[in-house]
């Protein structure tokens, strides 16, 4: 099962604008007002991703093309971390290449799901469209900006309505020229479609939290990922602060729940955080 990410360009009868269109090809479930997908990830929720360029059938300068989207997303920062391998495909996590596209795509990014989901994406695959003049000049479509628009896809982000047209992740690009990488809200965006920023687990009962003496069992947070410790190489508790927080002893009691003991040495006012790190075999 897939789905595709498009950049369609519309020509009306003789006229000699061009309208470009980013489509979802293949419709998937989503959560209201939303501006990315918050149900699908990358496999262990791994959000430092490569990049390699399949160049054939491409223009001339399109590994420089692809080099300089990766840079203008990485210029933002992020905990999404783009790595170039150039065109050393081995392992890729994105392959971006080109293809003789139909008249109405400018590009397609198609997830490719790991066996036996619909949700948990192995790789993404970015064909460009290779029949076409592209440039830089203000009166023609800009590669670049096709490239970063496809990898904001790879980073769960979605189509925006067509008002947004300062932003590169815009559903409709009104006229030619062109906003190359990506916008303060495109990297605001970006930020929040991150799970790394995103609280996972609770601890039940909370009460026990900040006792001097006690436990409590660690879950998956509602709506989040479960934990599958079943299939997990290694688990892994500590705390943030040892030195207020020791973590005695922990074990899972069940596929998805963690009971764990230990000792804190702060008021009742304050709050210890911990880290829960499993590691998954590839």
């Amino acid at each position: 099962m897939r789905f595709s990410h498009s950049l369609h360009l519309s020509i009306a009868g003789a006229a000699t604008r061009a309208l470009t269109v980013f489509t979802l090809i293949a419709a998937c479930p989503g959560v209201a007002r939303s501006e990315f997908w918050s149900e699908k990830d990358w496999k262990d929720h791994d959000h430092k991703l490569t990049v390699c360029v399949n160049t054939a059938h491409c223009p001339p300068g399109f590994v420089d093309s692809v080099k300089a989207a990766v840079d203008l997303w990485n210029a933002k920062k992020l905990t999404w971390v783009f790595t170039f391998q150039g065109t050393d495909c081995s392992n890729a996590d994105i392959t971006v290449g080109c293809k003789n596209l139909p008249f109405d795509h400018l590009g397609e990014a198609t997830s490719r799901y790991v066996a036996g989901t619909n949700n948990v994406v192995n790789h993404v695959d970015i064909l460009i469209k290779s029949n076409i003049n592209w440039a830089w000049c203000n009166e023609a479509f800009e590669i670049v900006t096709i490239i970063s628009h496809e990898l904001g896809h790879a980073m769960r982000l979605k189509d925006l309505p067509r008002a947004k047209q300062r932003r590169v992740m815009r559903g409709e690009q009104l006229s030619a020229g062109h906003d190359r990488g990506p916008s303060p809200e495109d990297s605001s965006e970006a930020e929040a479609s991150d799970t790394a920023t995103v609280i996972t687990t609770t601890t039940v009962p909370k009460a026990k939290e900040k006792q001097t003496g006690g436990g409590g069992t660690i879950a998956p947070a509602p709506g989040t990922w479960p934990f599958d410790f079943q299939r997990a190489t290694s688990i892994i508790l500590r705390a943030f602060n040892p030195f207020h927080f020791q973590i005695a002893n922990y074990q899972p009691t069940g596929p998805n729940s963690l009971a764990w003991q230990g000792f804190l040495s702060t008021p009742e006012a304050s709050m210890e955080l911990y880290h829960l790190v499993i590691a998954y075999p590839e």
